[in-house]
């Protein structure tokens, strides 16, 4: 009788040992899913407030179309209007390009277009032109198409053609230099700098950003200016976003 009393209590101390581990274990997975909660909550609500401010466009909207060295313009015929002087651009952007000059100058810096829509004839007469000099310097020709190729899109992979895109810089600028571009000294003119702060207000953003050369594949221009939309121009600029890695955004989200 004794040695059966010594087995039920071995039996029930084993069984007390294992509900206690499973009792301790299970209050531990607990602990941890409800330490898990507030971070779940954290992540959904920044997601959630992400896609709040995200502008509500798609990837096919007309001033959206990304075009870049991977991805030609498409074709489509495209009203045009002439502004300041005989430049000309895509009529739907005329109104806000020319309250951007507007605002400009009451700022106390007129600014220059130097180009804005392009033929891809024309295009291809300025590549070759630039890819000519660069064999001129001494480079070889495949040496003198990469270095053009990071100043100058490919024709029918330019964002001029569509009519959205402007070079502009500041008078006082073109007056000492006329249409030559000097990166070094139109980054750090009034015209720009002025630019940088306030062309997303009229739609436009700055094009090829200092640093996502990789991205765009166009080295930095201070001066290249693309029309996207006032909601779209402030949202890239605030987030320091590529037009690329807006297009990315887009896909993620289903709204090609």
């Amino acid at each position: 009788m004794r040695k059966i009393l010594i087995y039920v209590a071995m039996i029930f101390l084993v069984i007390m040992v294992v509900y206690g581990l499973f009792f301790s274990f299970d209050k531990k997975q607990t602990e941890q899913k409800v330490a898990i909660l507030p971070k779940i909550s954290s992540i959904k609500k920044k997601v959630s407030d992400h896609l709040k401010n995200f502008p509500n466009v798609y990837s096919t909207d007309w001033n959206l179309q990304l075009v870049n060295s991977e991805h030609e313009v498409s074709d489509q015929e495209i009203n045009l209007e002439v502004i300041q002087g005989n430049f000309q651009l895509d009529a739907r952007i005329i109104e806000k390009t020319e309250k951007l000059l507007e605002a400009a100058k009451k700022a106390g810096i007129p600014l220059q277009i130097l180009s804005a829509y392009r033929t891809i004839s024309y295009q291809e007469q300025l590549v070759k032109k630039d890819i000519y000099q660069n064999i001129a310097k001494g480079m070889t020709e495949e040496e003198a198409k990469q270095q053009t190729y990071r100043l100058l899109s490919k024709p029918g992979h330019s964002e001029h053609h569509l009519g959205l895109a402007i070079d502009v810089v500041d008078q006082d600028y073109y007056q000492q230099h006329g249409a030559q571009l000097l990166p070094e000294i139109v980054s750090t003119s009034k015209g720009a700098l002025w630019l940088k702060e306030n062309a997303a207000d009229f739609g436009f953003i700055l094009r090829y950003l200092q640093g996502k050369e990789e991205i765009t594949k166009i080295n930095y221009e201070a001066w290249h200016y693309r029309y996207v939309g006032e909601e779209v121009a402030k949202y890239l600029m605030l987030n320091s976003l590529t037009l690329e890695e807006f297009h990315k955004k887009l896909e993620q989200l289903g709204r090609q």
